[in-house]
Order: C-alpha cells, then structure tokens, then sequence
C-alpha cells in the first residue's frame, strides 16, 4: 500500500490518535477473543481500583483475600505486586478461559456490598452469557436483533453513575466495542465460521471477506447479474 496516512490530531473522547486510521472505526469487525480480554479488563479493573482506594486496608487484607478467593477457583498463580509506575498495585495476567472463569465463579459479593455489590455482580454475569451467545454454532438474525438489545441495555446499566460520578474514562472502550459485534456476527452467518476458528475450506475467514469482496467489486465493474435465471427451452418438431 504505497499511501501515506497522517495523524491530523487528537480527538475529543480518545485517550490517543487512531493506530489504524484507513478504515473508520464504523467498519470494524472485532472478534471473541478481543472482545473477551478487552471488556474483562474493564470489569476487573473497576472491581480492583475500587477496592484500592482505601489502599491501606488493601495492602493490609483485601488483597490477600482477593488472591485465596482466586485459588479457590483454580487460579493458584494469581497474585497482586505492586506497581512500578503508581501508587496501586497490578495483577497476574489472565488468559481468556481463565478470565472467563473469574466471571463465572468470583464472588463479588465478598468484597463489595449492598447495591453497588449486587450490580457488579449482574454485569459479570450478563457479559458472561452475552459472550457465550456469541460463541453458540447457530445464531439467526432474529437472534442477533434480540442480542443487540440485551448488549445496549448493559451498556447503560455499566454506564449508570455511581458515587455520584458516571464511568466516562477508560470503560468507554466498552461502548466503542459493543456495537459492533452486531456486525461480527451478520459475518460469522454468511461464512459460516468465527474469526477466531477460521473460515470456509479452512481459509480464514479474513481471507473469505476479501475473496468476496473480489467478486462483487469485479462484478460490479463488468456489469455481471447478480443471479442467474434457468429458462427451459422446448424444441418442436
């Protein structure tokens, strides 16, 4: 690709400059995986940052009964450090079925109670089985309609204020993502395949998109029909 695209400047809502500016973000088709390591970040950091801020009692006990809860499900290399680059501390890095694991089997309620508790709790668990709908083999698009639904009703439930303040920093990412996936998923139906297993003929699925784009662009340029009629010709003697 011999073009040269330049950063003309920030913009209003983004921490830093679009990385990859020649498709808009409109367009983009993200997969399970990004969406699972994306959006549990934000759960977990939220959970985690909220239980820091009185860093004493942290560093005293919470983290400590974070990490036996951890192995309790099965994460025994689970620990918290503190951080080289502020005054919090950091946390083992999980892969996604470990993650998953967390949103299945962490009891939030230990550690955060009453309301704010039992709505962490809810957004764990909503995002668990919306992620697990996109992980089923067969989904319609009628299906798909009553997911995009669901998905918007959790982001204003993630977005509600709370303390008195809303999530408008990095838990944005999560409105950037969702409506997307919408997208994702009219794709997995035509290929039949996810992004992440592959696509037909054990192409992946990239490759499909791009065959197909091929075809309707070379179509389109040669003025080929779209289908093709079967006539039936009757010869008399």
């Amino acid at each position: 690709m011999n073009h040269s695209w330049n950063i003309t400047g920030n913009k209003k809502g983004h921490a830093n400059p679009c990385l990859f500016p020649m498709i808009k973000t409109g367009n983009w088709v993200p997969d399970e995986l990004h969406i699972i390591l994306r959006i549990t970040d934000v759960l977990f950091g939220c959970f985690f940052y909220q239980l820091m801020e009185d860093i004493n009692q942290f560093k005293k006990s919470t983290s400590t009964l974070i990490e036996q809860e951890m192995h309790r499900i099965g994460l025994t290399h689970f620990q918290f450090y503190e951080s080289k680059t502020k005054s919090k501390y950091d946390w083992t890095t999980l892969n996604g079925t470990e993650k998953l694991n967390v949103l299945e089997n962490f009891e939030v309620s230990k550690f955060v109670s009453g309301e704010r508790g039992k709505k962490m709790e809810f957004l764990w668990c909503e995002f668990l089985r919306l992620y697990l709908f996109l992980r089923q083999d067969h989904i319609t698009d009628e299906e798909i309609d009553s997911f995009e639904q669901a998905a918007k009703s959790w982001i204003l439930k993630f977005c509600e204020p709370t303390v008195g303040k809303s999530n408008s920093t990095k838990e944005c990412l999560i409105q950037l993502i969702l409506p997307h996936i919408c997208i994702y998923l009219h794709v997995r139906i035509f290929f039949g395949a996810t992004t992440m297993g592959g696509g037909n003929k054990a192409n992946s699925v990239v490759h499909d998109i791009l065959i197909y784009e091929n075809r309707q662009l070379y179509f389109l340029m040669n003025d080929t029909p779209k289908s093709i009629v079967q006539k039936t010709i009757v010869l008399k003697e």
